[in-house]
This record gives structure tokens, C-alpha cells and sequence, in this order.
């Protein structure tokens, strides 16, 4: 965990400098230039596609399709703590972390949680 992770910056710089001892593995939702430089660095990163959706039918799909996919991986890999960097992001960790029993972080950019998702920091 790193006290503040406000940009991809800090966080290609956390992966850089941290012990060696930790085992690092990346979860994006589509491909970008930090997935990119980060597997260019020798870092694991895993693309879940997940979010772009406009039908409901397609979200539910896609958020079943991707819990199970990451819980796949969780159990692959076996974290000791799963972040998120949004509160989107934080649905999936958060089920996956209840099913895998693994702890999970959310990390808030903005103070105001809308009722409809603060099942997700009880959750946490």
C-alpha cells in the first residue's frame, strides 16, 4: 500500500522501488500507456475488460465475467492485500476479495460516495 497514489506516475514508480521480496501483478481495465510500460519493464499486467458497456444486460454479463476472473487470478497468485484505484474498480475487488477472503483497499479520489455505491466501502 503507498500512502499516495494520485497519478500512474507514482505508481510505476512505486513498482520500480519497491522490495524486491514483493510479488507485483497489475489488473487494468483496457490497455494503456502505463499497463504498457510496466509489462515493458518486466512487470505482470492482466486486462480485464470491463466498464464499456451500455446495455444493462451487458454491464451485469461483464461484471459477472470479470469477478470471476479476477477471482481466478487471485487464486493463481495469492495477494496479501487488493487495491483499487476507483470505486468502479473497487466493486470487482471488493467481491472478489469477500469470495477469496483476501483484504481490499479502495481508494477514494473524491469525498462523495453516491448511496447506490456505498455498499462498497461497508464492504472494505
Amino acid at each position: 500500500m503507498v500512502e499516495e497514489m494520485l497519478s500512474g506516475r507514482s505508481l510505476l514508480d512505486y513498482a520500480l522501488y519497491a522490495p524486491r521480496n514483493l510479488e507485483l501483478h497489475f489488473v487494468f481495465n483496457r490497455a494503456c500507456e502505463l499497463s504498457d510500460e510496466l509489462t515493458r519493464r518486466g512487470f505482470q499486467c492482466s486486462i480485464f475488460k470491463y466498464g464499456i458497456e451500455v446495455a444493462r444486460y451487458q454491464r451485469i454479463f461483464s461484471f459477472g465475467r470479470a469477478a470471476l476472473s479476477m477471482t481466478r487470478l487471485i487464486l493463481q497468485f495469492k495477494p496479501d492485500v487488493l487495491h483499487a484505484n476507483n470505486l468502479m474498480a473497487g466493486r470487482i475487488v471488493t467481491l472478489t476479495g469477500k469470495m477469496t477472503s483476501t483484504p481490499s483497499v479502495v481508494q477514494l479520489r473524491n469525498p462523495y460516495v453516491p448511496k447506490r455505491q456505498s455498499w462498497v466501502l461497508d464492504a472494505c
